[in-house]
């Protein structure tokens, strides 16, 4: 009964405060228009529609759908109204669904602003967020969120891992007029942080005075020379002499040899250059730093956030593999309004799915009991753990390689020195041999030689 009190009070009241809300059902292209920009390369990729396995009621859970591989998707929707973020909450909402677990596909939403052609929408057409999940392969699955300012896309730094499962994801990103952010997955926070720590192009709020200068009397060394510290009388000496055991030679003749001078010799009792001892500096103060005084740019970097001119929402991504089901948009300031928009659209749909997996599997689904299961699981601290054993891992593996390097580059050497000791061995021998053959054809020759001459004096 309370739901379904909380269902008719969504559906007959008014919410001013919220600007758009898509469930899509058959009357989806009535409303949507579909980019044609890549038709002329053949590569723009049809939309079509398709209900999930698990559902609560079709007219609500009916989904627009990509259907082609390797295609670019545009589609886009007049909102009915221009409006601005301007000192509001910004809350952006949608379902994502994959039919296979691993592909290579972009499932993110934009906000465009008034004035473009929605059939020649293209990735540059200007927007003014981008937001949604981003499928490059297991390893590097993230969720997006992009913001354009003076005709650039600034990225948010900080990485969230987006679940790869074909389950359905309710992803929502929220900026506060405080200057904070804040994404949710399957309604539960995952992340909120100031805006100026994740963009790179937000100024900061403190910056240091421009104006400021160092004091004369400021001492930022840590260590000085010890004025007190004296130079010995007998420090100084050359650092070459004479050689005092050089003895002039007795056949020197200085007219032909011209003047004797004895060897030069390094001075032992030469001691280098002198410098006094080191000492603490005891007027130290530390590194001087200017002040910190109010950035007068950073009030101005907030309009970065002022989308002053909303007017379309659609998807514009590629998709190497098809099959991605987009679902249940919510776009307004109002956290009530949203929290009322997910009980009639999100939590009976999630409930079912949740159901129909459990059936079908016969065990209990993680997101039963954890509505964030997944979510924790891809959580900044278990990637951050799991990112630190990977990094562990990849050094044990190279020490091990390392060493087995070593290991064959010391059996290496030990061969090659093996091998010139033998070698060496070997000349030796082999020389011993040359000798002793010298000697013996010597002996030979000086025989017949002998002979010779002896038949010389008997003729």
């Amino acid at each position: 009964m309370i739901s379904l009190l909380i269902a008719f009070l969504w559906i007959t009241s008014t919410f001013t405060e919220v600007y758009f809300t898509e469930e899509f059902d058959y009357t989806w292209r009535s409303r949507w228009v579909e980019g044609k920009y890549y038709e002329k390369d053949g590569l723009q990729g049809k939309w079509g529609w398709q209900i999930p396995l698990y559902y609560n009621k079709k007219e609500l859970d009916f989904c627009l759908s990509t259907i082609e591989d390797k295609k670019y998707y545009q589609i886009s929707c007049d909102m009915g109204k221009t409006f601005s973020t301007k000192d509001k909450d910004l809350i952006v909402a949608f379902t994502v669904k994959n039919q296979e677990e691993t592909r290579f596909a972009g499932g993110y939403l934009k906000l465009f602003p008034e004035g473009i052609d929605q059939e020649q929408l293209n990735t540059q057409t200007p927007f003014y967020l981008m937001f949604g999940p981003d499928w490059n392969g297991k390893l590097n699955n993230m969720l997006r969120v992009l913001i354009r300012y003076n005709n650039r896309n600034f990225e948010l730094r900080s990485h969230h891992a987006c679940p790869p499962d074909k389950n359905t994801y309710l992803y929502t990103f929220i900026i506060h007029p405080d200057w904070t952010y804040e994404i949710h997955l399957n309604d539960q926070l995952e992340r909120k942080a100031p805006m100026e720590e994740e963009f790179d192009f937000v100024r900061p709020r403190l910056i240091p005075d421009p104006n400021a200068k160092k004091p004369d009397d400021w001492e930022d060394e840590m260590e000085i020379y010890d004025p007190s510290d004296r130079k010995p009388a007998d420090w100084d000496q050359p650092m070459v002499v004479d050689d005092p055991t050089d003895v002039k030679p007795e056949d020197w003749n200085e007219t032909t040899m011209g003047e004797w001078k004895p060897r030069r010799i390094a001075n032992p009792l030469y001691k280098g250059t002198w410098y006094p001892r080191i000492i603490p500096n005891p007027k130290y103060k530390g590194p001087w730093e200017p002040p910190l005084v109010p950035n007068p740019l950073f009030e101005k970097e907030k309009e970065t956030y002022h989308f002053s001119k909303v007017r379309y929402v659609g998807f514009d991504v590629y998709q190497e593999k098809c099959g991605t089901l987009f679902d249940k948009i919510f776009i307004g300031d109002d956290w009530a309004e949203y929290r009322a928009y997910l009980a009639v659209t999100w939590d009976p749909f999630h409930r079912a799915e949740v159901e129909g997996e459990k059936k079908k599997s016969g065990s209990a689904d993680v997101r039963d009991a954890k509505p964030m299961g997944v979510a924790n699981l891809n959580s900044r601290q278990e990637r951050e753990k799991r990112r630190k054993e990977e990094e562990d891992r990849m050094i044990e593996r190279k020490r091990k390689e390392l060493e087995e390097e070593a290991r064959r580059k010391k059996l290496l050497e030990e061969e090659e020195e093996e091998e010139e000791e033998e070698f060496e061995e070997d000349e030796e021998d082999e020389e011993e041999i040359d000798v002793d053959e010298d000697i013996s054809t010597k002996k030979e020759k000086a025989t017949a030689k002998k002979g010779k001459s002896d038949e010389k004096y008997e003729l």
